[in-house]
């Protein structure tokens, strides 16, 4: 650090200064010769940007007085630089021998430029950290280990319903507030374990306020002392939001479970009813015409019930009552009985279905889940198979089946979606259904600890490959 050294005699008149005083100051000892304290003061200010007065020099004051001078900060304007140095003086008077007046005084001055921009830096970015705090829509509460507040923001004093001067004469270990809601127990386990606690409380505040808070609560030391932070969001509207959006898919699944099963008791009474007069019609006259409606609208009925039978499905997987009943089924009989029963379906869609399977492969599974598993993936295959063949493979890995479609394929962006509810390969009305039987299959197959996924490009086909355990 420079240190410079000015001589001044009894009038305050620059007689002598030192090489570091000169680079400090901006000018050599010639251009200060003949000058002083009170010539030079246009070029001094105070530390709050004022004018610093000649007179008031500390070199000044010291001769007037008698007295030394130390520790006054000054800036200082450096016309070799354009900017102002700051320096620390001293100034001591000397005096001869019986004089009570001093003759000559010298300075001596330190640059502390650094120091002070330092300084300047240090008090930007605490007042900069302030105003986020202050405008901090968080709650904000700094506190001593021992509970007293020590600082705390707007949003804060707002979350619980007072002003800033009574929170921060709050002390937290006597709020019962913070005992009932839980958050003394997550304060003391931060300052005990030195780690920052999580948590959404409820709390009612000393003041009347009713909010669920998202906490955090930050241990910090500050100097020799423990303290701790409280960060917190007011999450009240969107726990409401929450509530109400869980009430709302609570009442459409049991409106779902309601209308499914209410629908599908007439229906199958209907559906059965129909297939009696199917039999009527057929057995009076091999032509009769009524016979063919009859068919059609046994089709009509069965879709209605598979679809029914979906909802209900989705509902019972969404409250949690998707039980298994577990027996020995052999996949290769009931991949048989699955292709027997739809390739009248795949027939009149132009399908030929068939089936690769070398030997019976029996595992314990829920038989009549197994069976759906086969006639949703078989219903799919035939579905977008675009008439072309599908194959049906029980693979040699023995829990493995495959199923295997030559249509129109399923674009990479889609193949994960297709496995979550009311998702579909293809957009538009052109193949009816309601997006469930591939999430209602993955449902299944999950359930029974295995695992399904589909390798698929448009315009080549989709092979579905599903893996049960045994």
């Amino acid at each position: 650090m420079l240190q410079g050294v000015v001589y001044q005699n009894a009038e305050g008149t620059i007689i002598s200064m030192n090489p570091a005083a000169e680079r400090i100051l901006g000018k050599t000892h010639l251009e200060f010769l003949g000058s002083s304290s009170v010539g030079e003061e246009v070029h001094c200010i105070r530390e709050d940007g004022s004018p610093f007065p000649g007179l008031e020099h500390p070199a000044m004051v010291a001769l007037r007085t008698g007295a030394p001078m130390s520790g006054t900060v000054m800036g200082v304007f450096n016309p070799r630089e354009k900017t102002y140095r700051w320096i620390q003086i001293d100034a001591i008077p000397l005096f001869q021998q019986g004089d009570d007046k001093p003759y000559e005084v010298y300075t001596l001055f330190s640059d502390i430029t650094e120091s002070k921009q330092a300084e300047r830096q240090i008090r930007d970015v605490t007042n900069y950290i302030q105003t986020l705090v202050r405008i901090s829509p968080m709650c904000l509460v700094s506190y001593k280990a021992t509970g007293e507040a020590i600082s705390a923001n707007d949003a804060a004093a707002r979350m619980v319903g007072t002003t800033l001067e009574e929170l921060e004469k709050q002390n937290f270990r006597n709020l019962e507030s913070w005992k009932r809601s839980g958050l003394l127990e997550m304060a003391e386990r931060a300052l005990r374990t030195g780690t920052e606690q999580h948590g959404d409380v409820f709390l009612v505040s000393s003041f009347g306020m009713r909010v669920t808070l998202e906490c955090i609560l930050v241990p910090f030391m500050f100097g020799e002392e423990q303290h701790i932070l409280l960060a917190a969001l007011d999450i009240t509207e969107r726990k409401q939001l929450e509530l109400d959006l869980r009430a709302a898919v609570a009442a459409r699944e049991d409106f779902l479970s309601i209308a499914s099963h209410e629908l599908k008791t007439p229906l199958t009474g209907l559906h059965l009813q129909l297939q009696l007069m199917k039999r009527l019609a057929t057995k009076a006259k091999d032509d009769n015409p009524f016979t063919a409606l009859c068919s059609t609208a046994l089709k009509s009925s069965q879709q209605v019930v598979g679809l029914l039978n979906e909802l209900l499905d989705v509902t019972k997987i969404r409250v949690g009552k998707f039980d298994l009943h577990e027996q020995e089924v052999d996949l290769k009989a009931a991949v048989i009985e699955g292709v027997a029963a739809l390739s009248e379906n795949a027939h009149n869609m132009g399908s030929m279905i068939t089936v690769k399977a070398d030997h019976s492969v029996v595992g314990t599974w829920d038989r009549t889940r197994v069976h759906q598993i086969i006639a949703n993936l078989l219903s799919n295959a035939i579905k977008y198979g675009e008439g072309k063949p599908i194959e049906v493979t029980v693979a040699q890995e023995a829990d493995k089946l495959h199923f295997q479609d030559q249509g129109m394929g399923i674009p990479y962006d889609l193949q994960s979606k297709i496995f979550e509810r009311f998702e579909r390969a293809v957009t538009g009305g052109k193949i009816g259904g309601l997006g469930l039987g591939l999430y209602i299959v993955r449902q299944i197959v999950e359930a029974h600890g295995g695992s399904i996924h589909v390798e698929s490009a448009p315009g080549n086909g989709s092979l579905f490959i599903v893996e049960l355990p045994l």
